[in-house]
C-alpha cells in the first residue's frame, strides 16, 4: 500500500472483517490492527531500517482524569536523512473510567518492529488486566488519522 492510502486501507480492512470504528471494542480493536500489521505492507518501507512499526501504548487521558486512551499507532517511515519521512497511521480509543483515575494503573508503550514479533506485542498487552477487562471493553470514542510527523 500507499502510505498516503493507509487509513482508507485500513478502513476497507475493517469493513472486509465486517467491523466498523463504531463496533470496535478494545479486543477487537488490538486484533484488527496487529493483523492490518501484518498482512498489509506499506510500499518503501523496511524493516531493517524500522521502517514499518506498531506501537501500543495506554495512558490516562490528558484532558480529562476520568478517561483514558488507548493508542495503536503504525509508524512508517520512508527515505533516509534530510529526506526522510516519518508518518504514522493512528487508532485512538478513549474509554471512561467507572473508577476515576484512582482506579486506573499507569500508562506503557510497547514496540513491535516486524511483523513476525506480534505475538510477542500481543502477549505483553493481553497480560494488562486493566486493558481486558469486560469493564473497560467499549470504548465511548474512536478515532483513526493518519498524518506526518517529520
Amino acid at each position: 500500500m500507499q502510505i498516503a492510502d493507509a487509513e482508507d486501507e485500513f478502513l476497507d480492512y475493517l469493513r472486509a472483517k465486517k467491523l466498523s470504528l463504531s463496533t470496535l471494542t478494545a479486543e477487537t480493536a488490538l486484533k484488527s490492527f496487529a493483523q492490518f500489521y501484518v498482512q498489509q505492507r506499506a510500499e518503501n518501507t523496511t524493516f531493517e531500517d524500522d521502517g514499518d512499526m506498531l506501537n501500543c501504548q495506554w495512558d490516562a487521558a490528558d484532558d480529562d482524569e476520568d478517561r483514558f486512551e488507548l493508542h495503536h499507532t503504525r509508524q512508517l517511515t520512508v527515505g533516509e536523512g534530510a529526506s526522510e519521512e516519518v508518518w504514522q497511521l493512528r487508532l485512538t480509543l478513549t474509554f471512561d473510567l467507572a473508577g476515576g483515575s484512582d482506579s486506573f494503573e499507569a500508562g506503557a508503550t510497547d514496540w513491535c518492529s516486524h511483523p513476525d514479533d506480534i505475538g510477542e506485542l500481543l502477549e505483553a498487552i493481553e497480560e494488562e488486566d486493566f486493558l481486558c477487562s469486560d469493564e473497560h471493553s467499549e470504548p465511548a470514542e474512536v478515532h483513526l488519522t493518519l498524518e506526518s510527523i517529520g
